[in-house]
């Protein structure tokens, strides 16, 4: 499978950025993809896709772009469950603010969003039993709710989280996932990379052709 490149990145963060306001950001769209790996339910892309959009839905100019784009997220997503299905963590995509911080909230809101999707699943680690997931879990809940602007992490975790956001995330995200697998006795999951003809069924999931759909 292919590795996003910074050109990748860049693009894809500049179409994003060219969408509706309702549309996910770069940081934003790595905290969604992250949590519907590690999500405990298997979501499909038919019915995370639209979030990504928000209620306007994407625009492009084609299918060549419909596909380009679809495909570079896709990519991400398998990133992230290559990474952790190998045992490893996948840094998230933050930024950096003036001071050397890092702005953190935007991946948080995404993965608050992730949330939101299949909640009964997320119980799985709530009553894990285990105190390292449920502390994991239950501090990315904390993180979602401030970046949602619904909460906040407790003050005294602000500093640690804005100088070692990367590290803690990623940390965080690993061992959710390793107890998922434990638990489920599965290796990881991911997504073929779908290719959309004008006559196919959106991937967004309406129901409706493509042609007749997002294609427009």
């Amino acid at each position: 499978m292919r590795k996003l490149t910074k050109q990748d990145l860049d693009r894809l963060d500049s179409f994003l950025l060219g969408q509706d306001d309702e549309a996910m950001v770069l940081g934003e769209l790595d905290g969604f993809l992250a949590g519907m790996v590690i999500s405990p339910d298997l979501v499909p892309p038919s019915q995370w896709w639209p979030v990504i959009w928000g209620e306007s839905g994407p625009v492009f100019e084609d299918e060549g772009e419909f596909n380009a784009f679809l495909g570079l997220i896709m990519a991400r997503y398998n990133e992230i469950a290559r990474a952790l299905s190998g045992g490893g963590k996948c840094a998230p995509l933050l930024e950096k603010d003036t001071d050397g911080t890092w702005f953190w909230e935007l991946w948080a809101a995404g993965f608050d969003k992730a949330l939101d999707l299949a909640p009964e699943g997320w119980l799985l680690y709530e009553k894990s039993g285990d105190e390292a997931v449920t502390a994991a879990f239950r501090m990315l809940v904390a993180m979602a709710l401030a970046g949602s602007d619904e909460g906040r992490p407790p003050q005294e975790s602000d500093r640690e989280l804005q100088e070692q956001a990367p590290a803690i995330i990623a940390a965080c995200v690993e061992c959710l996932n390793a107890h998922r697998l434990a638990a489920h006795g599965a290796p990881g999951r991911s997504q073929p990379v779908p290719s959309v003809g004008r006559n196919d069924p959106c991937p967004c999931g309406s129901g409706r052709k493509f042609k007749k759909c997002c294609l427009n």
